[in-house]
């Protein structure tokens, strides 16, 4: 009962502030809500005491205050396009802000890890209004494809269990959307309904195999299938529609995003090729979490 309402109290508000801001016509409304949005999230930490929520907690606190420092100072001064600008890349977890991400989604649960990729990527829609396509444009574009690169690295060699290779996943995504954001509001519109539908899938998955607690060769399938590029799979569509947007707008984050998924799909490849070694040793994709 206790975690029903937390759950609801959580969802209800991140539904509520994430319509203001998209409804807001000011960057101090912006900022705002914005706050309210990721104080909403800090509830579903203490669904699962067993967890290490403290850790968990505190990466994503300071994360929080340090871009709302910057998404303040920029609201207040002069400098309001680099300041802000730095204040949601760290918010988003965009490159090369990656690692609380990584902090708080290996030590929480998985209520957190879908807020976390689902309704905190909404204010994403704010960039082309805030920022249009101005001078810092080239920047993010190059700082996007570094970050896909840095990304298919990390793939293989930081991939402790499901959650990390979820981390991966769920911050190119967001790369994407951010690059995206500059070019046309219409096709940031359908590629983020696209991974919403997309992402929540693939975590019901996951989570339905976190609950069994023991990994078989059909799970391992499973949770690999669902996110591997196979023919007719949302994996491959969503892959296609995230190069359309892409291509249609850039090619330096096109190229790194084509470079990062064949790196994705060749490691999940060797997942399910190696199902032996997981079935006998499931931490292999669980993690001690």
């Amino acid at each position: 009962m206790r975690g029903a309402l937390l759950v609801g109290v959580s969802v209800f508000s991140m539904s509520v502030f994430s319509f203001c801001i998209l409804c807001s016509s000011g960057l101090f409304q912006i900022w705002f809500f914005l706050e309210l949005l990721g104080l909403s999230l800090i509830p579903l930490f203490f669904l699962c005491p067993q967890v290490n929520i403290l850790q968990s907690l505190f990466s994503y606190l300071v994360a929080s205050f340090l871009a709302s420092c910057f998404i303040l100072a920029g609201v207040l001064s002069d400098f309001y396009v680099y300041s802000c600008l730095l204040g949601l890349l760290l918010k988003f977890g965009v490159f090369p802000f990656y690692f609380w991400v990584y902090g708080v989604v290996r030590h929480s649960n998985w209520c957190v890890v879908w807020s976390l990729s689902t309704y905190l990527k909404i204010p994403i829609f704010v960039i082309y209004y805030l920022f249009g396509s101005g001078v810092v444009m080239g920047w993010v574009e190059w700082t996007a494809f570094l970050g896909l690169i840095v990304l298919s690295f990390l793939f293989w060699f930081c991939s402790y269990d499901l959650y990390s290779c979820w981390c991966h996943m769920m911050l190119s995504s967001t790369v994407v959307m951010v690059v995206v954001s500059f070019a046309s509001l219409e096709l940031l519109c359908y590629l983020f309904a696209f991974y919403l539908v997309w992402a929540t899938l693939v975590l019901m998955t996951i989570w339905c195999c976190d609950k069994v607690g023991l990994l078989t060769s059909y799970y391992a399938f499973l949770v690999c299938g669902s996110v591997m590029a196979f023919p007719l799979s949302l994996g491959i569509f969503y892959k296609l529609l995230s190069s359309y947007c892409l291509f249609s707008f850039t090619f330096p984050p096109f190229i790194a995003w084509i470079l990062y998924s064949i790196s994705e799909q060749l490691y999940f490849l060797n997942l399910l090729v190696n199902y032996d070694l997981l079935r006998s040793d499931p931490s292999l994709l669980l993690g001690d979490v």
